[in-house]
């Protein structure tokens, strides 16, 4: 469809089935999902405080997560909520779930990221700003881990998401 042209309803409805289509089983968000009562929902789970809360609304408003994404594109964003990516080891290692594995697309193409929320109160940062606190390690090594058992064993992780672009 050319840049230009004036977009129906109808054509936004299935350009948006088509989207979403994309990412099977995968929530699809863009920028037309974004309205003054999205941003007031994502404000109370914000006061609320917990972890469960924000989670909620953003896995409703998955558009919400592409603004904390770097070099998303904006041209659409594809969460998947607490998809394992690693079952639990036979010798009671703990398996992989990641807030979200998350889609998105740019002019550039598709890009994979993992997102992991922390409540609002949780302390990245040493107070005298010298580095990461015992919190923000923690983060920062969890995130490496779900980034790394991405990377590592992409043949496992695919079927999961019911997706071959990974």
């Amino acid at each position: 469809m050319p840049p230009s042209a004036v977009l129906t309803v109808i054509d936004l409805e299935t350009l948006r089935r088509e989207l979403s289509e994309q990412f099977v089983g995968a929530n699809f968000g863009c920028l037309r999902d974004v309205n003054s009562v999205v941003l007031e929902d994502l404000r109370a789970a914000l006061s609320n405080g917990r972890e469960e809360a924000i989670q909620k609304v953003l896995t409703a408003n998955p558009f919400l997560i592409q603004y904390v994404v770097d070099r998303s594109g904006h041209h659409g964003i594809w969460v998947y909520p607490k998809l394992m990516i690693k079952s639990p080891g036979s010798d009671g290692t703990a398996g992989l779930i990641p807030d979200y594995l998350v889609a998105t697309k740019s002019s550039l193409g598709y890009f994979w990221h993992v997102v992991e929320l922390k409540r609002f109160d949780v302390q990245f940062s040493n107070s005298d700003g010298s580095g990461l606190s015992p919190d923000g390690h923690k983060a920062v090594a969890q995130c490496q881990a779900y980034l790394a058992h991405f990377q590592d064993y992409i043949d496992t992780v695919s079927p999961n998401t019911v997706h071959l672009r990974i």
